[in-house]
């Protein structure tokens, strides 16, 4: 009985533009990655994966096929994707509109955030610190 696999020497070079998984020299498995001839590098979305670097691949589809794993449809995927773009964005909005805000309250002189009894907000008179 001879033992296949769907998992490919590294020396076999893949198709490219099809989404592959990988095992690298050190065991662990990389995906979604596509081969990229004119690179002769491996590309995924955490970087860019050497070929000496790469222990085995395997066509994402057929691995997904032969673990009854099914793919998430394209109109889905790309839903997805839009979501977290979109959430993404959102969270770099919020985090410029603090920064704007922090910067703009720096310019402020600190007698004016101060009306009537000036405290530390422990209810102790500060007025003397105050600059004329």
């Amino acid at each position: 009985m001879t033992n296949q696999t769907i998992f490919n020497d590294p020396r076999v070079l893949p198709e490219e533009k099809r989404d592959l998984i990988l095992v690298s020299v050190d065991g662990q498995f990389i995906a979604p990655v596509t081969y990229c001839a004119s690179h002769d590098a491996f590309h995924s979305i955490v970087g860019t994966v050497k070929p000496y670097m790469v222990h085995q691949w395997a066509y994402a589809d057929e691995l997904h096929n032969l673990l009854g794993i099914s793919q998430v449809s394209p109109d889905l995927l790309e839903k997805l994707k839009q979501r977290a773009k979109r959430e993404s964005n959102d969270k770099d909005k919020a985090e410029k509109i603090f920064e704007a805000l922090m910067k703009a309250m720096l310019k402020v002189p600190p007698e004016d955030f101060f009306r009537g009894e000036q405290t530390n907000g422990f209810g102790r008179d500060i007025s003397r610190f105050r600059q004329p």
